[in-house]
């Protein structure tokens, strides 16, 4: 009988994340044989106590019920919201999966005649590894914070070769969107950084010989479950990754030179007229149905690229003069991610954001200063929502400055020889590149310094320079005498790409059942599901089934 091991982190993502997990596994095994799949669950949330709490009360509960129902009757007088509270009893007696989980109790499916094991793999730590991780942080902290520079010194900080402080400020700015994507050096942040030396401490415990026919793999690019990629690729495991820039499952090691996923190889320079004829497809169905090529877009929530009249967010007409020039910049979401390309000289997109308008503003090369939303403005994102007023009081008085209607068309900030467009990292740069516009961006942008269809910069200083040079009938883009590389980089991420829709478990679900089918609540109701599924569930089964019918049809794992 074959055996699979894979580590993997799950405790932001729960029981959904372990079935991408088993999917995974599957696509290793000889299909002819018997196996076995072994599940190994390590430590990954950024909150300590979260995770203990809710096990604990799971544990009171099964092993002493009538203490658990003590815990409610007083939380009552004290807790207002009385729905999350009633939520929250419920929902630790169920005998689910999920809660089985969350106590350390190892779990039994069987798929095919396969057995999966699911438990948590053991380390052996104890309260002095703790101790020693505080020490070591505080010290680390101090030194940081008193030094010039603090935050971009504590963005690149690595421990034992290992980087931490990105996942860190990542994981601050998603947990803590109220801060606008302001990063901030407080003890929410101190908390976070804790927990990662914490993990970095207690990985020492894992010997290369312990984990040698291990795989690894894990939900999210760049949080702190992350850190256990790092670790592993360290110790010179298998991972695989499944944040690749193209959708693609693939198998890396350091022998294969891994860099990050998100930032593509070097560009493919001779294409067949066939292939551009595709990638020119691309590009309108990309320009008048956005939603249709960009997963993460909603239907009513796109640019209207059919309108080509120029607003700003009070609905009115923006005149453009001619022999005029004008900066355009395009806002990103400013928690989600945040640091997947790298540091470079930012501490976050806020004061990016910020200084690139406050640089265009003292060149006084631009009439105006044009500010377009991100189109997930209106989505989910709190943090994009704050940042974005936050700025619209800072600007919204200056003569200089306009802000955007949210679903401005990109034709009509496009049609004119008058713009400069400033991106950090946004794909908004290949549209622009497509319609021969001069665009400015960063080099930890997932373009790197690979293609040539925007001008890069590295620094603040280099990105200063730039703004400050731009003027009137500078041809920031001419030395481009084709598109080859950016028909390669479309061809590369986009085109031959795979979409996460047609390779996640949870998708392939929710477009099976009608239940789950709308955008939104059907991937809440899914949630809740998979929350109180226990071992007899219909729904799992028929999901085990699913997972070696339709995800190996979708899926196959690839050598980076």
């Amino acid at each position: 009988m074959q055996k699979i091991k894979i580590a993997t982190t799950v405790d932001n993502a729960g029981f959904g994340w372990i079935l991408e997990t088993i999917g995974i596994a599957t696509l290793l095994l000889n299909k002819k044989k018997k196996a076995t799949i072994e599940i190994y669950l390590l430590d990954g949330a950024p909150v300590f106590l979260r995770n203990k709490i809710l096990g604990a009360l799971r544990k009171i509960y099964v092993k002493i019920p009538l203490i658990y129902e003590a815990i409610f009757f007083f939380l009552n007088f004290f807790i207002r919201n009385k729905k999350k509270l009633n939520l929250l009893y419920e929902n630790y007696k169920e005998d689910s999966i999920e809660n089985n989980i969350l106590i350390n109790k190892r779990v039994n499916l069987n798929i095919e005649k396969n057995i999966i094991e699911i438990k948590k793999f053991e380390l052996n730590t104890s309260f002095a590894d703790f101790i020693k991780a505080l020490f070591k942080t505080l010290f680390i902290w101090l030194t940081i914070i008193l030094s010039k520079d603090a935050y971009i010194k504590f963005l690149n900080y690595k421990d034992n070769n290992i980087s931490i402080g990105d996942l860190a400020g990542s994981a601050f700015l998603k947990i803590y969107p109220q801060y606008g994507g302001n990063l901030k050096i407080n003890f929410k942040l101190f908390r976070i950084f804790l927990k990662c030396m914490y993990l970095n401490q207690i990985s020492k415990n894992i010997q290369k010989k312990q984990i040698k026919s291990f795989f690894f793999t894990n939900p999210e690019p760049t949080y702190v479950e992350t850190f256990w990629k790092r670790k592993f690729l360290h110790l010179n495991s298998k991972i695989i990754e499944t944040n690749s820039y193209d959708g693609k499952l693939k198998i890396v090691d350091r022998k294969n030179k891994y860099f990050n996923p998100w930032i593509l190889p070097k560009p493919i320079h001779k294409m067949s007229p066939k292939i551009k004829r595709t990638i020119d497809n691309y590009f309108k169905k990309r320009f008048y149905h956005p939603h249709k090529v960009l997963e993460y877009l909603r239907k009513n929530g796109t640019n209207n690229n059919k309108k080509k009249i120029l607003k700003n967010i009070k609905k009115k007409n923006i005149n453009i003069l001619k022999n005029k020039s004008y900066a355009v910049i395009y806002l990103h979401a400013f928690e989600d991610a945040q640091y997947c390309f790298g540091i470079n000289g930012f501490k976050d997109m806020y004061e990016w954001t910020h200084f690139t308008i406050e640089k265009c503003l003292e060149s006084q090369n631009f009439q105006k200063i044009l500010i377009k939303p991100h189109p997930t403005i209106n989505h989910d994102y709190k943090a994009d929502k704050i940042a974005f007023e936050k700025l619209l009081k800072i600007y919204s008085n200056s003569k200089n400055v306009e802000f955007l209607e949210p679903k401005t068309s990109i034709f009509s900030l496009t049609k004119h020889n008058e713009f400069f467009h400033f991106v950090h990292h946004g794909s908004v740069a290949i549209e622009l590149a497509y319609l021969d516009e001069r665009i400015i961006g960063s080099i930890g942008g997932p373009w790197s310094n690979n293609y040539k269809f925007i001008k890069t910069w590295h620094s603040k200083s280099s990105y200063s320079k730039l703004i400050k040079d731009c003027k009137k009938g500078d041809e920031l883009n001419k030395y481009l005498k084709s598109k080859e590389h950016l028909y390669s980089y479309v061809l590369k991420a986009h085109i031959n790409s795979l979409s996460i829709k047609k390779r996640s478990i949870r998708h392939i679900i929710m477009n099976k059942y009608p239940q789950f089918k709308h955008e939104i609540t059907g991937s809440k109701k899914f949630g809740l599901e998979l929350k109180k599924m226990t071992y007899d569930s219909k729904l799992l089964k028929e999901i085990l089934n699913l997972i070696f019918a339709k995800y190996n049809q979708n899926n196959k794992i690839y050598k980076n």
